[in-house]
């Protein structure tokens, strides 16, 4: 095993002898760092790699932010204001709100790490591809996963040269927005047939079934950085998400879900320890064959005059009308409805037309009282709607 490749870049490759070699020599420069933290910002390149694996072994913390972050001093200092020893360090993307610091510990990644590999059956030989950063969980799991199988894994930033590898890998992770972009640059079937893990937010169904036509393998995946990334994945194409092995999910106080497990982190930076099961903000279902249906965020949902109104759920069929490229629903504080529902939308279509298309289908109450016509999405860096971003874009646009 020591001569067989664990990492691949470009025209690179790193045997895991030479990953050792590296990160021993890595550990050694640093010292013992006992009870420090060690900020680390890595791309995806072997040096990162290295450093991600080295710092933990010295006693520090490992800090992990995104390179191109701009709000990187703020989580630095956030996470200098809790010196309680952690293997991992991972901040929230603040998507829906403030970013938080999730403290991860050693047997988090190795029971995630197994998990997987215990519900995925891959192992030894297996190659994955990582094109999400290594500064959130999704790409951060890979290498654990990887190590922990005795895989290999293929780091790629571009996506153009990322489709290439889809017919040499036996897995990917992607969120969906990087696969409607793979899919567009990539027309030919694939000679063979990867595991596409598909999480980080909810797929529009036409976009797996293009995926399927494509020879990939699409298995949605639910998971958070709370989670050391996997929570449950569905066991074939098409098919329902089921709990990791030894991961347990519930349904808790007003519908969300809870889980329970040695994947939950050990608490939030500033905040006491979990010491038990983790209350998710997402609703959802345990259906009766013990699979897990997540129906939406419980921070974005929008009361209007009494009524509860999932945007996600409009946001589904808005986008089935085929001048919509994309759309996110919001709630803006109102003094007569305590909260206006707003379609935020990208697109070439009349406001008026998407009204009467959406009005076959849901309550006159879930109806956006407002559409606000835009260029373009903002987005994280996973690919992600900054739900924060889109509130400022639509305070410019409506001049409010």
């Amino acid at each position: 095993m020591p001569r067989e490749i664990f990492l691949l870049c470009g025209d690179q490759r790193l045997t895991y002898a030479a990953l050792s070699e590296l990160v021993t020599a890595r550990v050694v420069e640093l010292g013992d760092r006992s009870g420090t933290q060690i900020v680390v910002r890595p791309r995806l390149d072997f040096e990162s790699v290295v450093e991600l694996l080295a710092i933990p072994r010295t006693g520090a913390s490992a800090v992990v932010v995104g390179p191109n972050r701009p709000d990187t001093d703020q989580l630095i200092s956030l996470a200098g204001l809790d010196r309680r020893p952690s293997h991992t360090i991972l901040f929230t993307s603040g998507s829906s709100g403030e970013p938080k610091g999730v403290r991860l510990a050693a047997t988090n990644w190795e029971a995630a790490a197994r998990a997987s590999m215990e519900h995925l059956k891959n192992g030894a030989g297996d190659r994955w591809l990582c094109v999400l950063p290594l500064h959130h969980v999704g790409g951060l799991s890979i290498l654990y996963r990887a190590l922990y199988g005795g895989g290999s894994v293929v780091l790629e930033s571009d996506l153009d040269r990322a489709g290439g590898w889809l017919d040499r890998v036996a897995i990917a992770s992607l969120v969906p927005t990087q696969l409607y972009r793979l899919l567009n640059r990539r027309t030919e079937v694939l000679r063979s047939a990867p595991i596409v893990l598909l999480g980080g937010g909810p797929a529009d169904p036409i976009l797996v079934e293009r995926a399927g036509d494509a020879g990939l393998k699409i298995l949605r995946t639910y998971g958070m950085t709370e989670t050391t990334s996997q929570v449950a994945t569905a066991r074939e194409p098409g098919g329902p998400m089921f709990p990791l092995p030894g991961v347990d999910v519930a349904i808790g106080p007003e519908g969300r879900i809870e889980i329970t497990g040695p994947i939950v982190m050990t608490g939030y930076i500033g905040e006491s320890d979990l010491g038990g099961g983790f209350l998710t903000a997402d609703y959802g279902v345990i259906d009766p064959d013990g699979s897990l249906e997540v129906l939406g965020r419980a921070d974005r949902v929008i009361i209007t005059g009494g009524e509860k109104v999932n945007p996600e759920a409009i946001e589904s069929l808005v986008t089935r009308h085929p001048g919509v490229t994309e759309v996110v629903v919001i709630g803006i504080p109102d003094s007569e409805w305590g909260e206006r529902v707003v379609a935020v939308f990208v697109g070439d279509v009349d406001s008026s037309d998407l009204h009467n298309f959406l009005r076959r289908s849901v309550p006159a109450y879930s109806l956006p009282k407002q559409w606000v016509q835009v260029e373009s999405l903002p987005r994280t860096d996973l690919g992600k709607v900054d739900a924060a971003a889109v509130r400022r874009l639509f305070s410019a646009a409506s001049g409010s």
